[in-house]
């Protein structure tokens, strides 16, 4: 489970680089095609091997498209754009809903049963997760949040968070799945980022916007898709070989403990006490669910 917590350090740096990557003028598409040139070069030494496994079983095709085409790249287009749609504090609140679906899906997909008391466990864990997010709750109680949640807007932005949601929630189950195969972390990241990328490709073809506007803002790319990428998910595939999808799904709020924490520490965002409040009912309902999963061993 530690290598699943570092990786969520990691993610929780992402939105430090990103977003100002963003207002700085480079386009969402733009943003999300060169992270997946970068991985792609980062994992070139394993392609071979996915191409391989591949061609042994085409029923693996499936699941990497599906991982690499929704989860990796869909998915997080997606969720970029549903800002334009629907508030922040709405999108950013809305997309913890992975959770569920990576518990449902681990339980139809991979027959996974932890019983009742770790769901009761992982209902807190969320709850503590939204309490960390509280600011973005506050937010979107205001009158102001509320001004674009209405008509055709409201139903593209919806629609937007849903493909993340099962992108995001179904990309942990898949790849177990393809680990219960015998498909090893770096050839899976091969392969999903490889089709990934090859996926983005019709999307972003007509953005003109696709170079850095800078050389610093290269290198932010390149660093955060080092480390919040290529590091963070080679560290959470290493996890999940030993980790079930269930677990996984829940450790992942922590990325969400980790990001409010990193903004303190860096930006100097001081938490609140319903964050702290939150932070505590989070770590201690992951404890307990993790530890109800594991003494069943099931």
């Amino acid at each position: 489970m530690i290598y699943i917590l570092i990786a969520c350090i990691f993610w929780g740096g992402d939105p430090i680089i990103r977003y100002p990557l963003v207002e700085g003028g480079i386009s969402i598409q733009g943003l999300v095609f060169w992270e997946h040139v970068l991985m792609v070069l980062l994992v070139s030494p394993y392609i071979p091997g996915a191409i391989s496994i591949i061609r042994k079983d085409r029923q693996l095709l499936t699941l990497f498209i599906l991982l690499g085409c929704i989860s990796s790249a869909l998915a997080t287009l997606t969720f970029t754009r549903a800002f334009t749609y629907l508030s922040p504090s709405l999108v950013i609140l809305l997309q913890k809903l992975k959770t569920f679906t990576g518990l449902i899906l681990a339980a139809w997909l991979l027959k996974e049963k932890p019983g009742r008391e770790f769901y009761f466990w992982s209902g807190i864990a969320i709850i503590g997760a939204l309490l960390v997010s509280f600011p973005h709750i506050e937010a979107f109680l205001s009158e102001k949040a509320h001004h674009r949640e209405k008509g055709a807007y409201a139903f593209i932005g919806y629609g937007l968070v849903g493909i993340t949601i099962l992108g995001w929630g179904g990309g942990t189950v898949l790849a177990r799945m393809l680990m219960e195969r015998g498909v090893k972390p770096m050839t899976l990241m091969a392969g999903r980022y490889g089709i990934g990328l090859g996926c983005l490709i019709p999307l972003v073809a007509q953005d003109v916007n696709l170079l850095p506007v800078s050389g610093d803002q290269a290198v932010k790319i390149f660093l955060m898709t080092l480390f919040s990428g290529y590091v963070a998910v080679r560290l959470f595939y290493k996890g999940l070989e030993k980790v079930n999808a269930s677990i996984t799904s829940i450790l992942e709020l922590f990325s969400t403990l980790f990001a409010v924490s990193m903004s303190w520490i860096i930006l100097d965002q001081p938490l609140t006490t319903i964050q702290i409040f939150g932070a505590a009912v989070l770590t201690g309902a992951c404890f307990m669910s993790t530890t109800q999963r594991t003494a069943r061993n099931v």
